[in-house]
């Protein structure tokens, strides 16, 4: 399985979830220390995989060019610039 086919997005969703049941249901409400790192080291992880997510983000070929907002009407299709700048 290669990175490109991981569902990171639902990943990212499901790490906090899974952070809070682990500190729910195998840590004693008493050690707070332990919440604290447990609850740091799930929120430096999630941060991390969100990295990977910007990562695969496909950034534009040329410098300064922005993406295109096409519409289809009834009439055909229109498309203008999403920066108000390239105009």
């Amino acid at each position: 399985m290669n990175l490109s086919s991981l569902p990171i997005l639902s990943i990212i969703t499901y790490i906090p979830l899974a952070g809070a049941l682990l500190i729910v249901f195998l840590v004693p409400k008493e050690k707070t220390g332990t919440i604290k790192a447990i609850a740091t080291a799930v929120a430096a992880l999630d941060f991390v995989v969100s990295l990977m997510c910007m990562a695969r983000i496909q950034r534009p070929a040329v410098f300064g060019s922005s993406p295109r907002c096409c519409s289809s009407t009834r009439l055909g299709s229109t498309c203008r610039s999403a920066s108000p700048l390239s105009q």
